[in-house]
């Protein structure tokens, strides 16, 4: 289908009661069915039973990822990349389950402090709420990690 129709409440709630009722298996020819019989797109019966937003581009990443994750690995960090908050840093002396999370900012002048949507929004009260540090530069970063008291940094 090329164009995107809205499916009413009603035909919402059939679907959910129909989706509960079939097997794992069966999932796919239910879409395309369901999709042909109400005339819209298989995207909008996913979007409908499972309550699901599809992206449709790679987020973009900050252009100071990259350095940060260097001087962290360099300072004996392991370092994952997740979409919020950007970073998961730990270092393997710490305890299990132990992690520092990193949310990175390009340049400084963009403050968090107006939400411009819904996402900004939750991700300035899930930063404020968790004490999740903002870092900008490596030096920031190491410093929210608390090693540059650390001597070998310098070499950083």
């Amino acid at each position: 289908m090329t164009f995107e129709a809205k499916i009413s409440p009603e035909q919402r709630v059939e679907l959910r009661q129909l989706f509960k009722e079939i097997k794992y298996g069966d999932r796919c020819r239910f879409y395309r069915d369901q999709a042909a019989r109400l005339n819209v797109s298989v995207t909008t019966i996913i979007r409908s039973v499972l309550h699901v937003s599809l992206n449709r581009y790679a987020k973009k990443r900050d252009a100071a990822e990259p350095a940060i994750i260097d001087a962290l690995e360099k300072a004996g960090f392991e370092v994952w990349q997740r979409d919020e908050p950007d970073l998961f840093v730990r270092k393997r002396s710490w305890p299990p389950g132990v992690v520092q999370l990193l949310e990175v900012k390009t340049g400084r002048g963009k403050k968090l402090t107006v939400a411009k949507d819904k996402r900004q929004e939750a991700q300035r009260n899930f930063l404020a709420t968790t004490g999740t540090p903002i870092v900008r530069t490596p030096l920031e970063a190491l410093s929210a990690l608390k090693v540059l008291s650390n001597p070998c940094v310098k070499e950083i």
